[in-house]
Parts: C-alpha cells; sequence; structure tokens
C-alpha cells in the first residue's frame, strides 16, 4: 500500500517458529511453507535468490538513502519503508519525475532486470 509518508507491504501470514521478529534483520536461513513453490519461483527467475529477500530490502534502502525498512508482527507481518521528505527527496534524486506509474516502472525495467524489491524502493523514492 502506497500512502503519502511510507510503503507498506503486510502479510496475514506469520514467521516461521525458527525466525524470531528480532532476528529479522539479521542473516538468517530460508524458511519455506511450501518449498516446492519457492524452488520454481526461484529457478523461473520470479524471485533472485531463496532466503534473502529481507537482508535484499535493507541493502537497497540504505544505497537510495532511505531509512531501514521497520518490521512488526501482530496479525500478520507488517513492513513499513517511509518516505523521504520533498527536501530528502530533491538529494538523492534530483531529476524530473516520471508521467505515471507504469513509465516509471517502464523505465526502470528498461535500465536493468529488477525485482519487485528493488521496483518498489526506486518508485517509492521517485513519489
Amino acid at each position: 500500500m502506497f500512502f503519502s509518508d511510507r510503503f507498506e507491504v503486510w502479510n496475514p501470514g506469520e514467521l516461521p517458529s525458527k525466525l524470531a521478529p528480532e532476528k529479522i534483520k539479521e542473516t538468517h536461513g530460508s524458511f519455506h511453507v511450501n518449498p516446492l513453490l519457492a524452488e520454481s519461483l526461484y529457478l523461473t527467475k520470479y524471485i533472485e535468490r531463496i532466503g534473502t529477500g529481507i537482508l535484499d530490502m535493507i541493502e537497497r534502502c540504505r544505497k537510495h538513502g532511505l531509512q531501514d525498512p521497520e518490521f512488526s508482527v501482530s496479525d500478520g507481518v507488517r513492513i513499513v519503508i517511509k518516505r523521504p521528505t520533498e527536501s530528502d527527496w530533491l538529494k538523492i534524486r534530483p531529476e524530473s519525475r516520471p508521467e505515471s506509474l507504469e513509465d516509471m516502472v517502464l523505465n526502470l525495467l528498461r535500465e536493468e532486470r529488477l525485482g519487485k524489491a528493488e521496483i518498489a524502493i526506486d518508485i517509492l523514492l521517485a513519489l
């Protein structure tokens, strides 16, 4: 969900019992409810690597000058990426904004093959 000050991802599921919420930002193993589905998504290149999504999000936020994502576990798992203020945005990404969301996604994909997390962060910075 896009809000004026943040981007939120909410999953109604739970964290695996082996992964405590306070350990989510540290290197950890990959735990799948459906390992066959996860492997298929990996082999078809729909996901980049198995078990690296959260650490990739953190790294990409830092690379683009954003705060680390906030994670909470209550009635599902919620991830919040805060948008920079207008003055922050001008420092991070001074080039002009594309006309529409569709243009933004197409421009990003023309430059290189990106995953969903990369696209979401780049769009968040541009809005």
